[in-house]
């Protein structure tokens, strides 16, 4: 698929994701869908808006005859645990829960899986310039 199409793909969907008005807003505005590429972010602070903008997510994949990654769709709680009991589905299936993600490159989770992160990524660092060394 060209950049072209996919971009107007996205931009039809995140245009129909703020026009429900469901999700979370910072002030006077619906951050709701937060999309970067081909990485999609929902954010909401309740089980039914969040279930609303699956909904729209999983139609809007299915007009258009796209296909999310079940495989790399994750959702997450912050905070109070309001979304003990809750699942999510997403083109009729289950989305995994996890406390720790990573998105666009970045630990989002647990000190400790932060840490864990930034320390494995610092020892893959450290080694491309261990093996400069040799160059002078």
């Amino acid at each position: 698929m060209s950049p072209f199409l996919f971009n107007f793909y996205i931009n039809d969907l995140l245009e129909e994701c703020i026009k429900a008005n469901n999700g979370a807003k910072l002030g006077p505005f619906n951050v709701s869908i937060i999309c970067y590429c081909d990485d999609i972010t929902l954010i909401s602070s309740s089980i039914h808006d969040m279930n609303r903008l699956l909904r729209i997510c999983g139609d809007y994949a299915k007009d258009w005859k796209l296909e999310f990654s079940i495989n790399k769709c994750y959702w997450t709680c912050f905070g109070k645990e309001v979304f003990n009991d809750a699942k999510f589905t997403l083109q009729n299936q289950e989305l995994c829960y996890s406390e720790n993600v990573i998105h666009l490159g970045l630990p989002i989770g647990s000190r400790e899986f932060v840490n864990n992160h930034l320390k494995e990524k610092f020892k893959k660092v450290e080694g491309s310039f261990y093996s400069l060394y040799g160059l002078g």
